[in-house]
């Protein structure tokens, strides 16, 4: 399962790949906004089909990656909730006791809005981590106005992102060939980040050493502005989907209602 969780630009000749990042960041805004002002579950859940089907068909992103790097956030979400059955469990009526273990309807309300909220944010920006080139992200942030210095800082630690996870795999093969293989179980999981937590750092370290000796010797950041090989232009599909997802948000808003940012129970 571990080999399909990605989190980095994965490169493929497809309609979302070929939207501008602006577009499909004001779309990931909208969605964040969006689901901080639904407070119907079946909102919530529409969301993260619409992310899905978009990923799948519109970004030809492999179905098997899809399941296993959404589960991440679903697995965050997951604790949210619980931490949100706990804090709540004297609120509203009794739906579930067994033992020390007792779940109101108010605490399982605002479990499923926190682990869905939470579920839906994290999927959108996968969506646009996988369909969106750093350095088009970055063009993106200076032509909005964010010195030019800031948008190349955001754009290394993109490039950094998948490079980590590319030295973990790199250690984890040298400790098998040395007949340390990963141990298993949450123990396990501990003594293995352990291991790798010093040589992924290390390795980091000279990256970054080496990634601003390079920056310096080409006088980076010398004048205010700089020019680009290519330049931001907004896409046809890129405003097209952002629009539609403002209609989805609208029609699910004016079906189900609109909340407060924290949710209510009534």
């Amino acid at each position: 399962m571990g080999k399909y969780i990605q989190f980095q630009f994965l490169r493929h000749d497809s309609l979302l790949h070929r939207m501008d990042a602006l577009s499909k960041l004001i779309f990931v805004v909208l969605i964040s906004f969006a689901v901080y002002f639904f407070q119907d579950v079946r909102q919530l859940v529409f969301m993260p089909l619409i992310l899905f089907s978009l990923a799948l068909f519109a970004g030809k992103i492999d179905w098997k990656v899809i399941l296993c790097s959404f589960s991440v956030f679903l697995a965050f979400g997951f604790f949210v909730g619980v931490f949100q059955l706990i804090s709540n469990a004297s609120a509203g009526e009794i739906i579930f006791s067994a033992g020390f273990i007792r779940v109101s309807d108010v605490a399982f309300y605002k479990a499923q809005i926190f682990l869905l909220r939470l579920f839906t944010i994290g999927c959108a920006a996968l969506v646009y981590l996988w369909t969106t080139n750093p350095k088009y992200f970055a063009i993106g942030l200076i032509y909005l106005g964010i010195p030019y210095r800031f948008g190349y800082a955001i754009l290394v630690a993109l490039r950094f992102l998948p490079l980590i996870q590319t030295e973990i795999g790199k250690i984890k093969d040298a400790h098998l060939v040395r007949g340390l293989a990963s141990e298993k179980g949450i123990k396990g999981a501990i003594e293995n980040w352990r291991r790798y937590l010093f040589p992924v750092l290390a390795n980091g370290l000279r990256k970054s050493e080496t990634t601003s000796i390079a920056m310096d010797s080409r006088a980076f950041g010398l004048y205010k502005k700089r020019t680009y090989v290519e330049e931001f232009q907004w896409s046809k599909t890129g405003l097209a989907l952002v629009a539609s997802m403002l209609i989805i948000i609208l029609v699910l808003g004016w079906t189900w209602g609109f909340g407060f940012i924290q949710p209510r129970y009534s």
